[in-house]
Formats: C-alpha cells, sequence, structure tokens
C-alpha cells in the first residue's frame, strides 16, 4: 500500500496517464508553478467523474479540490501570509482528504465508512475555507453602534429598519427640488443641502447618496471629513478652490481650482475643503458612498463642542494662550448642513 509522504504532495494528473505531480509543500517556486496546471487537473476530476485511490473518495476528494481551486484563499498568493495560508490549506485539501481513503484502504474499511471519512474531511475544510472567505464586519453607517444586552428590546441598529417591501412606493426613491438655490447669507457663506437616507428612505443598505452645496461670492465650506463615506463633487456654477489634507504623519495637501465641468474626488475620513474665489455665486453637487456618510466640521467640532473641551487640552495642542481658545470657543461656529 502506497504511504502519503508528509513532505510531499502528489496529484495524479488525469489526463489519462500515469505520472504524478509532485510539489514540495514549503518550496514556494514549485507549488506556485505547478498551482494553475493541479487547480485545472482537479477541477477536470470533479467534472469528468474520476477518482483518487478509490471510488469510495471520488465525491470527497473531488469536491474537496475544487472548492480549494476556487475559493478565495485559494486564489490568493499575495504576500508571505498569504502564501503561507495557501500551502496550509492545500495540505489541508489535498493531503487530508487522501489520507482519509488511504486509512480506509488500510484498514480495510467498508464502502460507508470509508464514504463518511472522506465526507467528514470534506465538510471541516468547508467549514475553513468559508470562515477565512467571509470573516468581516460590515461597513458603519452611524458614529456608533452599541450592543444591546437584552434582545427583547434591540431597537437601535447599524443603519435602519427595513420596511415592509410590499408597503414601498415610489415616493420612497424620490426627491423634489435640489434645483432651487438656498440662502447662504451666513458667516461661512455656504449651504450644504443633503439628500440622503433622511430625505430619501429607499436609500437604506444602498450605500450613496448626494448633497447640494450653495456658496455665496467668496463663501466657504469650511474643512471637514465624511467618516463613513468618499465624496465625488462636480461643479455646476462658479469657481471652487479644492483640497484635502492626508494623513500623519505626512499631512500632504492636494488641491485644486475648479470651473464648472469640473470633477474632484475626496478620500473617506480625510479632511477637505471647498472655497469659492469668485465675485459670484457657485453651485456644485457632491456623491457620497454611503447612505450616511456623516460630516465633522474641524471648528465646530474642537471649538463648538458640548461641552466644552478643556482650555488647557486645546492651548497645548494648537500652542496658543488660553485666551484665544477662550476667544474661539465662545464664538458661534454655524452649521452649514
Amino acid at each position: 500500500m502506497m504511504e502519503l509522504d508528509p513532505v510531499f504532495v502528489c496529484v495524479s494528473s488525469i489526463l489519462h496517464s500515469r505520472s504524478y505531480i509532485c510539489a514540495r509543500s514549503r518550496d514556494i517556486y514549485t507549488i506556485v508553478r505547478a498551482r494553475s496546471i493541479v487547480r485545472t487537473r482537479l477541477r477536470n476530476a470533479f467534472e469528468e467523474g474520476h477518482g483518487f485511490y478509490s471510488a469510495a473518495g471520488n465525491s470527497a476528494v473531488g469536491q474537496s479540490a475544487n472548492l480549494w481551486s476556487q475559493s478565495a484563499v485559494g486564489q490568493s498568493a499575495a504576500g508571505n501570509s498569504a502564501v503561507e495560508l495557501l500551502f496550509s490549506l492545500y495540505d489541508l485539501l489535498i493531503c487530508g482528504a487522501a489520507r482519509g481513503v488511504l486509512i480506509c484502504h488500510s484498514l480495510e474499511a467498508n464502502l460507508m465508512l470509508c464514504f463518511l471519512l472522506c465526507v467528514w474531511f470534506s465538510i471541516a475544510i468547508m467549514a475553513l475555507a468559508s470562515t477565512l472567505a467571509s470573516a468581516s464586519d460590515p461597513s458603519q453607517l452611524q458614529d456608533f453602534c452599541v450592543a444591546v444586552k437584552d434582545s427583547k428590546s434591540a431597537v437601535f441598529v447599524n443603519g435602519k429598519f427595513c420596511n415592509d417591501p410590499k408597503l414601498a412606493t415610489a415616493n420612497d426613491f424620490f426627491y423634489s427640488g435640489l434645483l432651487t438655490p438656498r440662502n447662504t447669507s451666513n458667516p461661512v457663506g455656504s449651504t450644504v443641502t443633503p439628500v440622503n437616507v433622511m430625505q430619501i428612505p429607499g436609500l437604506n443598505t444602498l450605500g450613496v447618496s448626494l448633497a447640494r452645496i450653495d456658496f455665496a461670492p467668496y463663501g466657504l465650506n469650511p474643512p471637514h471629513t465624511h467618516p463613513r463615506g468618499t465624496e465625488i463633487l462636480v461643479v455646476l456654477e462658479g469657481t471652487l478652490y479644492v483640497g484635502f489634507v492626508t494623513s500623519n504623519p505626512d499631512n500632504r495637501l492636494f488641491t485644486k481650482v475648479l470651473y464648472p465641468g469640473d470633477v474632484f474626488v475626496f478620500p473617506q475620513g480625510l479632511i477637505h475643503f471647498q472655497f469659492n474665489q469668485g465675485k459670484t455665486n457657485a453651485v456644485a453637487l457632491a456623491g457620497l458612498s454611503s447612505q450616511n456618510p456623516g460630516v465633522i466640521t474641524i471648528a465646530n467640532a474642537v471649538f463648538g463642542s458640548n461641552p466644552k473641551i478643556s482650555d488647557d487640552v486645546l492651548a497645548k495642542a494648537f500652542q496658543v494662550d488660553k485666551k484665544v481658545v477662550d476667544h474661539l470657543q465662545a464664538q458661534f461656529w454655524w452649521p452649514n448642513n
């Protein structure tokens, strides 16, 4: 009886010959070079009904091999950790299932015992592969989602509850009036009109929203961030000076002057701004990659928080006198959205 070498993984060529493709399970070059050939032949083996070593192992080995070849983990070879994970799954899939069949042969067990043993290997592999492929959290749709200990009172969710689809109407997916100019007579000279899930209930779970931004001459949409969405902005009227700053430690500034028809992207979470540097009004539309992208206006959050941040903290952070901080905290920070 042929024994399976723990250092080698040998797979029948399945091309109606008796040759074998053998690859050291820790030899990166050999594994990568043989991987595509092995995967193709294993898939063919599963589709054509051929098997390894015994008829009892046909289904288990073929399905395991097919799972390995199609899984997200099997198709990933990026980075050393991914390669090591690939090797582990490779050994588990081929060696595990094949050993199951060999054990059956060596013990001369009945057909049902062989079948159950191979099925056990397949189920274990499927569970492992599916867990590795789907282990991720959903993107957040609000600032936080505190878990409710009592399931009977679980009311707050990450997003919004879904209404009965049978009760939906066209108005659930409709909003009117976005072409109407907004009042920009405020300290910053701009007004943001959001069109998100609060205005269009049908946006729930769809991951997109929209906003109109009106600017008075020399109006500013102050530096702010969208913690849950990337923004893409198109200028409809006027001339805007826009920009964003990258994260620490570079804090690199990217800026551009935009004219009607120009488009600019602000990556998710980065501080950005838009300034109307013209003598006429300006209008822009912004698309965002969340039904509720959120907005944190930097000045409002730092100097207009409720309750106030300690002036000791802000004086040290901004390296200014406490009187300057007290003066800034005494101002009314206009919410333009």
